[in-house]
């Protein structure tokens, strides 16, 4: 992607971020093609990523690589649905499903606004442990730096007393432009190809849970066994 494409991704960011944190981030029963069935291997396949580059590339993975099942995530840091889930559902999933080798869980950034990208990247920024580190402080914290007069600064302070990111390397981070590429790529893959225009969009083995609860997961996984 070229800087020109990327300021005038932002842009659109910045004009419609409040548009977009009230409509696409929902609780996933408002979604196009809602209950919609891909191939697996076809999903699992969107975004295999050029190794090689710094910074945590492709999807973020979590479980074994043979278990029988797969979920895939598309998610928002800015989305409060995607924080709740984050902080109550997804626990009760790697406790149950991936620990103990059940499930493989691959979670993919769907980029909504301009916060959205910095926090993204900046998470993306070094390896995968740092990265799975700062994805769940960034949604723990949600609202503290949502919130916030300066969300860089507040993302900065996360990020500094988190994983002990200074500010230079924040800033280097945040605005690293291939690492944005990347997540645009990715976003864009999510909705030209999955029709995925809200988040948090949960699929198991392909096809998606309309309305991802606990009880509902559960019930999709046990089937897919």
């Amino acid at each position: 992607m070229s800087y020109k494409k990327y300021q005038n991704l932002l842009k659109g960011f910045g004009a419609a971020s409040v548009m977009l944190l009230a409509s696409a981030c929902g609780d996933g029963q408002n979604v196009a093609g809602g209950g919609s069935s891909f191939s697996s291997e076809a999903m699992i396949e969107a975004n295999n990523f050029e190794e090689g580059k710094s910074g945590t590339w492709g999807d973020i993975v979590y479980g074994a690589e043979d278990a029988p099942v797969t979920i895939i995530e598309y998610a928002s840091l800015t989305c409060p649905h995607c924080a709740t889930f984050a902080a109550t559902t997804f626990p009760e999933i790697e406790k149950d499903y991936i620990e103990t080798g059940k499930v493989r869980f691959i979670y993919r950034n769907f980029v909504m606004n301009g916060v959205d990208m910095v926090a993204s990247t900046v998470a993306r920024c070094r390896d995968m442990k740092t990265t799975k580190h700062l994805m769940k402080v960034f949604f723990n914290r949600q609202r503290e730096w949502i919130g916030a007069e300066d969300r860089n600064a507040a993302l900065a302070s996360l990020a500094r007393r988190t994983v002990n990111m200074s500010r230079t390397e924040f800033d280097r981070c945040a605005s690293d432009r291939e690492l944005m590429g990347n997540l645009t790529d990715m976003t864009k893959t999510a909705t030209t190809t999955f029709s995925i225009n809200s988040t948090p969009s949960i699929f198991v083995d392909g096809t998606q849970v309309t309305n991802p609860t606990l009880e509902n997961l559960r019930k999709a996984l046990d089937a897919a066994e």
